[in-house]
């Protein structure tokens, strides 16, 4: 891989990286059933960067999809009618996630044509954990807490924790397959069918297991999720028609 390559390649890696900030910050502060169909405004993000840049097509129904996504993330994340046209605080910083990640994508599409497909997972790899080895060697205060907690840790939560990794690095591999041979915008789309697992499994553990997880699950939490991640769900299709 030529230099340039390489960099954008690091770089790609570091953008993965950061987009963890502003994710957690939302889960901290709002239920993870309304943040998790967020995501979904990744796809109209690659969509427009992908016809910009990729050249990937632009119809009808990307812009209704479009329209859908986008609708169904304002209601999502509002728990009042009221509420829709002012979204919270957790849908900023989810936009904020979707607009990097989204660029992260695009970007790897271009590598996956470039290099061999280990050849971009390397340099994302790198690119991410040097940035998270800069990140604990910058920030004192966090590093000191970090080891201190790690010392603190369980075998059985250091395995938890390690099988978390080898999913997240397994769903990481599936979905660069995913993106290197097909479009940017059905590989993006696809993703978010975790909204209705993250769904379901959320109000099973808040109505069986609340002391795992606790959110609403009234009625009208309830139906106002589901509409809007059915909104979301048909936008994201309607954009890959």
């Amino acid at each position: 891989a030529s230099p340039a390559v390489m960099l954008v390649g690091l770089s790609t890696g570091v953008l993965f990286f950061l987009n963890a900030f502003p994710y957690f910050q939302a889960l901290a502060i709002e239920e993870a059933s309304r943040v998790i169909p967020l995501w979904a405004l990744e796809a109209p993000i690659v969509l427009v960067l992908a016809f910009v840049f990729l050249k990937e097509r632009l119809l009808i129904n990307d812009y209704a999809g479009f329209v859908l996504v986008v609708s169904g993330a304002f209601l999502v994340c509002s728990r009042r009618l009221s509420e829709v046209l002012r979204p919270s605080k957790a849908f900023f910083l989810m936009l904020l996630a979707s607009f990097i990640t989204a660029g992260g994508i695009v970007v790897s599409k271009w590598l996956y044509s470039e290099v061999s497909f280990w050849a971009v997972q390397v340099l994302l790899g790198l690119g991410a954990g040097s940035a998270a080895l800069l990140t604990l060697l910058v920030a004192a205060k966090k590093r000191e807490e970090l080891l201190k907690e790690a010392k603190m840790l369980k075998k059985t939560t250091v395995l938890q924790l390690a099988a978390r990794q080898l999913t997240i690095t397994a769903g990481f591999i599936v979905f660069g397959l995913a993106l290197m041979t097909g479009s940017a915008t059905l590989s993006t789309a696809l993703v978010q069918l975790s909204a209705v697992y993250v769904f379901i499994m959320a109000t099973f553990l808040s109505r069986f297991m609340p002391h795992i997880l606790e959110e609403g699950i009234g009625k009208k939490d309830l139906l106002t999720k589901a509409v809007a991640i059915a909104m979301i769900i048909a936008g994201v299709f309607a954009i890959n028609l």
